[in-house]
């Protein structure tokens, strides 16, 4: 399992180290045909995955009533790190949305503050992507992890607590099958 630090900081490592290697590297594609369609469809991208969330936040809250292992996760949650997560991607991608409009009208604005603004994009796109997955990682966890399972060490481990065991259940049989 990834440390807890990790997790939280990741999408933010990863975007700072991809923004300094296209900073780096000179990679700049604002003057690149076809630029403006890259554009619009991040909105559209953008706007398909706050749409998702909003959408799945009615199965996730209802599950936290039904579900057993979603029950657990929530009550465990005490640093509300589920909704934090959700927070912090649905505004990454509300601030995605803002630069890249502004991206369209980048004549309008200053020389150099052209780059500031497109380096601050690549930022942006990229932490928001990261975040997306790690939001939805979680919710994926959440919806598909039975209620007779645990997770142990980030692995899914059948939950045996309330079960008996092959050897005791030949056991019990071999005992009262006497009686």
């Amino acid at each position: 399992m990834l440390p807890y630090w990790w997790e939280r900081s990741y999408p933010y490592i990863v975007a700072t180290m991809v923004t300094v290697a296209c900073r780096y590297l000179k990679f700049n594609i604002m003057a690149v045909k076809g630029y403006e369609d890259l554009l619009n469809g991040l909105v559209t991208l953008d706007s398909i995955i706050i749409g998702f969330l909003g959408a799945i936040m009615p199965v996730i809250l209802s599950m936290k009533n039904e579900s057993k292992f979603a029950r657990y996760v929530f009550e465990r949650d005490i640093k509300n790190l589920f909704c934090k997560y959700l927070k912090i991607t649905i505004l990454l991608g509300i601030c995605n949305v803002v630069i890249t409009l502004l991206m369209n009208v980048r004549e309008a604005i200053i020389g150099k503050w052209q780059l500031v603004f497109y380096y601050l994009w690549i930022f942006v796109t990229v932490a928001f992507l990261l975040t997306t997955y790690r939001s939805m990682s979680h919710m994926i966890t959440l919806i598909f992890t039975k209620d007779s399972e645990t997770i142990i060490n980030g692995e899914f481990q059948e939950n045996t607590e309330n079960k008996v065991t092959e050897m005791r259940a030949q056991e019990l049989k071999e005992k009262y099958k006497s009686t």
